[in-house]
């Protein structure tokens, strides 16, 4: 591929990787920003990852700086060295965070069917605005892609 001024543009090969499920997943919770751990069907997960991409030679490995995103990061790039970007973790869920949807939907249930509605819209209490989310990321994904032009980089968040 060429650029406009006659210079190879260099692919970044970017595979996003979603941390393994957590306890709190299991129960359908929220909990972006709570730092919570991978659950043992989690780590299974994250060995059956490790199989699956071990052939693969990734130049970079970059995870968010939550507990389940490094857990995961660790089982399958085993030895490797992993870079935290604490901008690539979950959304903060402000008063919904730890709460199961049963729980919000007696302690919030207007907030909640707003915020469904309308996520750029509605802001949940406490919580991350959606289009703060999406710029924090945003802005974390170009970073890595600026900092590894032609190279093939894991992102585990």
């Amino acid at each position: 591929m060429f650029g406009s001024g006659g210079e190879i543009d260099m692919i970044t090969k970017l595979v996003l990787i979603r941390h393994g499920v957590t306890k709190c997943n299991r129960e359908r919770r929220y909990c972006g920003f709570l730092d919570v751990v991978l659950s043992p069907e989690g780590k299974e997960q994250a060995r059956k990852l490790h199989l699956r991409l071990k052939k693969e030679n990734f130049d970079k490995i970059y995870c968010s700086d939550l507990k389940r995103a490094q857990q995961t990061a660790k089982i399958v790039f085993r030895n490797k060295k992993v870079i935290q970007e604490k901008d690539l973790k979950e959304i903060n869920f402000g008063v919904f965070e730890g709460l199961s949807y049963d729980e919000i939907m007696q302690k919030y249930p207007d907030i909640y069917s707003n915020w469904v509605k309308h996520p750029y819209k509605f802001k949940i209490p406490e919580a991350e605005t959606m289009s703060g989310f999406k710029k924090r990321i945003n802005t974390a994904i170009k970073k890595i892609v600026r900092l590894n032009k032609g190279k093939t980089v894991a992102v585990v968040c």
